[in-house]
């Protein structure tokens, strides 16, 4: 008997998460063979600054001389630690999970000026097919066993299916976020948490009905809620 879609979240943008997590329980989940282009790692090194040599003392496979090379795979479990490390130094007062999808919202830059990405954009012309090479984008830049499906829903939902998915969620909700309001205002996206690990992203890039006064980071902060 198949088990019918959970619904765990619908994220708005301008809308923040609530809650934390503890960013080792999170870290031990990884497989070992899922990991992360090291010009993603740098964006993250130059936001923690100086906090960074201390940072470094945590992970797997610091770089060496402190400097990452860009196509070369790094663990993703470093990853979620510096992810979480940039969290809590810019955004202080928010738990954990708003916190590493704002850090996620920059992504799309990286990737965009990256070959991977030029090449991406030069034929993809709006959100929906940049969501739509989603699997690709992984694959590419996130090594890792994925299996990941695109479709659409719709002419204003992409469908993006992992089994399983691998981290945190919300990072990836800043990675889409980041990518439709490259083209759009806004988003709109329902999380659901199937079997087996199993997540799905039904993305809304151009939301039929847009609340009036949302913007991409809410002035309100809080910590506390689901974790």
């Amino acid at each position: 008997m198949l088990m019918s879609p959970m619904l765990a979240e619908t994220v708005h943008s301008g809308r923040p998460l609530l809650g934390s997590y503890d960013v080792e329980e999170e870290v031990r989940m990884i497989p070992a063979g899922y990991g992360v282009k090291g010009m993603f790692f740098d964006r993250l090194v130059i936001v923690l600054g100086p906090e960074f040599e201390a940072a470094a003392k945590t992970l797997q496979k610091p770089p060496a001389n402190g400097r990452y090379v860009g196509f070369r795979d790094y663990p993703g479990g470093d990853f979620a630690r510096l992810a979480a490390a940039c969290a809590r130094k810019v955004y202080p007062r928010l738990g954990l999970r708003e916190g590493v999808r704002r850090i996620a919202l920059d992504d799309f830059k990286v990737f965009s000026d990256s070959v991977v990405g030029k090449v991406t954009l030069a034929v993809a012309s709006d959100a929906r097919s940049v969501l739509n090479k989603v699997p690709f984008i992984y694959r590419s830049l996130a090594p890792g066993d994925w299996d990941i499906a695109a479709a659409d829903v719709n002419d204003h939902i992409v469908r993006l299916d992992f089994r399983p998915f691998v981290g945190r969620w919300e990072y990836a909700i800043g990675q889409f976020e980041g990518a439709v309001l490259h083209y759009r205002p806004r988003s709109v996206i329902q999380v659901y948490e199937l079997e087996n690990g199993h997540v799905r992203f039904d993305v809304e890039h151009d939301p039929v009905e847009e609340s009036r006064g949302s913007s991409l980071r809410p002035s309100a902060e809080s910590s506390s809620g689901r974790s």
